[in-house]
């Protein structure tokens, strides 16, 4: 079980880095104007996306090892979800770019039926992700309410995916509601940002998102005892390096 968990939280956090990485490299681009931004966003929303999936991946994982114990999920099955809920975003992200290319090639003023359709089914992947850390966290917060038997250990981790969870929520339910809008409210044959504040989506693509990102290593270290050795293990070694003398005994 620990090394499921320990995989999927290594995914997770390797796409948090991907989104601030691939953030601070759009905004480079954007200040001193050096080649196409278009990739970093892209790989910016790709990493989002995935992380939400890892985080629903991890709570309906933790849910089912608390309310069935005994049930065991097969390491396959991980992966092959893992696979193609990527791949199935690739896609998506990539139908989507292919429709925005070729209206800048014709010039048109208007959104075709093929990208709005796109745009729906990443909502309902959206909405999907988002119900399903909720209801797996208030049914794992329920049974660990109800006074039941359980290991210290797995009060621990459901507390730790919990915070991860609420992370989740708080910072990605204004691009929950933006991707709603811009799926079934805004006018086909206008120009998307005339129906949604340019501020507020700046804010909820370029600060609650990769706050989400930024939080959650950070909810890892303060709950994980082996993490917040290793990681001060590597704080410790960065200043010896750094200061060589600052951990020799003072004679």
């Amino acid at each position: 079980y620990q090394r499921r968990v320990r995989g999927i939280f290594v995914l997770l956090n390797s796409y948090d880095i991907a989104t601030c990485l691939s953030l601070i490299i759009y905004f480079f681009l954007q200040l001193y104007c050096v080649g196409k931004r278009d990739l970093a966003i892209a790989i910016f929303l790709y990493a989002v996306q995935c992380t939400g999936f890892m985080t629903c991946l991890l709570a309906f994982y933790r849910t089912m090892t608390v309310l069935w114990p005994h049930y065991t999920i097969k390491n396959s099955s991980i992966v092959a979800l893992i696979i193609i809920f990527c791949v199935l975003v690739f896609i998506l992200d990539a139908g989507g770019a292919w429709i925005s290319l070729y209206l800048e090639e014709i010039d048109a003023d208007h959104e075709p039926l093929g990208e709005r359709v796109i745009k729906a089914i990443q909502f309902v992947l959206y909405v999907v992700i988002f119900l399903t850390v909720i209801v797996s966290n208030t049914l794992s917060a329920f049974k660990l309410l109800s006074g039941c038997n359980i290991a210290t250990w797995k009060k621990k981790a459901t507390i730790t995916m919990g915070l991860l969870s609420a992370n989740y929520c708080i910072f990605n339910m204004g691009f929950l509601i933006l991707s709603g809008f811009v799926a079934f409210v805004c006018d086909m044959d206008t120009v998307t940002d005339s129906c949604i504040s340019d501020v507020a989506d700046k804010v909820i693509m370029f600060v609650l998102l990769p706050l989400n990102s930024a939080c959650n290593p950070v909810v890892y270290i303060i709950r994980n005892p082996g993490m917040r050795a290793y990681f001060g293990g590597c704080c410790g070694r960065a200043c010896s390096s750094i200061l060589p003398g600052l951990d020799r005994p003072v004679q």
